[in-house]
């Protein structure tokens, strides 16, 4: 998984990996760091969790619970998987 970006990223991913946070001495070490297996399952660790992060954000979104005559039958609010 190869950085894409402007000229000016595709500089700064040959000097350094954000993700994996490693540097290097030349742009044929970051590519050969972006072809290896850390980078790949640090990558895969990233995506992920974000992807997870958006589901708990559709989560979070649809709000609290409430039975149909609009009370909660005196729990409080309670997430919809127990309702």
């Amino acid at each position: 998984m190869s950085p894409v970006g402007s000229g000016r990223q595709h500089r700064d991913s040959d000097r350094y990996c954000q993700l994996c946070n490693a540097w290097f001495n030349n742009p044929g070490m970051a590519q050969q760091h972006y072809d290896g297996k850390k980078h790949k399952k640090n990558a895969a660790r990233a995506d992920l969790l974000e992807q997870l992060g958006k589901t708990l954000d559709m989560g979070e979104m649809k709000g609290l619970c409430e039975n149909e005559n609009g009370d909660d039958n005196g729990q409080g609010s309670c997430p919809e998987m127990y309702c």
